[in-house]
C-alpha cells in the first residue's frame, strides 16, 4: 500500500502542510489512504457517508477524504477503527478495494479546500494527481520488469525441438519489444519523479507521459511473458497472472493510458485525440 499511502501524504501536505498529523502520517505510524473523487459530510466532529472501492482501506488505520461541513469544503482525516468496511471481490488481489461506511465516525478537519469555480480544490487535486500518476508509473515499471525477467529466464531454460526457445526469433523478438517498451516507460518515470519533486513547469506533462507509457509497457510485458511461458503462464499455480492483473488494475487507476495520452496532447497544445475507431 506504499503508493496509496504516499498519495494520502501528498493530499495532507497540500491541504495542511503544518498540521500535527502530518508527522504521524509521513512516519508511517498512521497508515493512511486517500479516497479520491469522493465526498462525505462532517457534523460536530463526526463523518457520515459511504466510500466506494478505496484501495487498501481494509488495512489502513486512517482515511483522508474531501468533506462538506455545511459551510465549506474541507479535507478530513477519518479514524477507521470503528468504521464498517467490506472488502470487494476484485480481479487484482494484490491491491484490494474496500467499501467504507461512515456513521458518526470520528473525523478531524485538517484544512479548508480552496475551491475553484468548478467546485474543485486545485491544490489538493493537483498534488494527488501528480503523485499518483508518478508513483503508479514506477509501480507499473516494476511490474513490467518482473514480467520481462520471468520471460527471459523461462526462454533461457525451456527447450523445444532440442533448443532453448529463446533462440527462436518469434520468442526473442517479443522479448526485445517488451524491453523497448519498458525502457521507454522507465525513462518517463524517472523524468516525472524529478519534475514533480522539483515542482517544475513540466510536472503535469511529465507525470501523464510516465503514467501513459508505464501503463502501456506493463501490459505489453505481462502479455508478452504470458505468451513466452505458454500454457503454464496461464495457470493459477504460476505467479505470472498476479502481475498481469496488477498491470491491468494499475493501468486504469488515476487515469488510463488513453486518458493520460489525451492530457499529454492537451498539455502539448495538440488538442483531443481522435476516436479509437477513427
Amino acid at each position: 500500500a506504499y503508493v496509496e499511502h504516499e498519495v494520502a501524504v501528498a493530499a495532507l501536505r497540500a491541504a495542511a502542510g503544518d498540521h500535527d498529523l502530518l508527522a504521524d502520517v509521513t512516519s508511517g505510524d498512521m497508515r493512511a489512504v486517500y479516497a479520491a473523487g469522493q465526498v462525505v459530510s462532517i457534523e460536530d466532529g463526526a463523518a457520515y457517508g459511504r466510500l466506494v472501492a478505496v484501495a487498501h482501506a481494509a488495512t489502513a488505520t486512517h482515511l483522508l477524504v474531501d468533506a462538506d461541513d455545511g459551510d465549506r469544503q474541507v479535507l478530513a482525516v477519518i479514524d477507521l477503527a470503528d468504521a464498517r468496511r467490506q472488502t470487494l471481490a476484485t480481479m487484482d488481489r494484490t491491491r484490494p478495494l474496500t467499501d467504507v461506511v461512515l456513521d458518526a465516525t470520528p473525523a478531524t478537519v485538517v484544512g479548508q479546500l480552496a475551491t475553484t469555480p468548478a467546485g474543485l480544490d486545485d491544490g489538493v487535486q493537483s498534488a494527488v494527481a501528480l503523485t499518483a500518476a508518478t508513483l503508479y508509473a514506477h509501480d507499473l515499471v516494476g511490474v513490467g520488469q518482473t514480467c520481462l525477467d520471468m520471460g527471459v529466464a523461462h526462454a533461457s531454460t525451456r527447450e523445444q525441438f532440442g533448443r532453448v526457445i529463446g533462440t527462436y526469433q518469434a520468442v526473442s523478438h517479443r522479448l526485445v519489444d517488451m524491453f523497448i517498451a519498458l525502457e521507454s516507460a522507465r525513462s518517463h518515470a524517472y523524468h516525472a519523479a524529478w519534475a514533480v519533486a522539483a515542482d517544475t513547469d513540466v510536472a503535469r506533462l511529465a507525470a501523464s507521459q510516465a503514467k501513459a507509457a508505464a501503463s502501456h509497457a506493463a501490459i505489453v510485458c505481462a502479455h508478452g511473458a504470458m505468451q513466452v511461458h505458454g500454457g503454464i503462464g496461464f495457470t493459477w499455480e504460476h505467479d505470472l497472472h498476479l502481475y498481469l492483473k496488477r498491470a491491468q488494475s494499475g493501468g486504469i487507476l488515476f487515469g488510463s493510458e488513453r486518458e493520460h495520452r489525451e492530457r499529454v496532447a492537451a498539455f502539448s497544445g495538440l488538442g483531443a485525440l481522435e476516436p479509437a475507431d477513427a
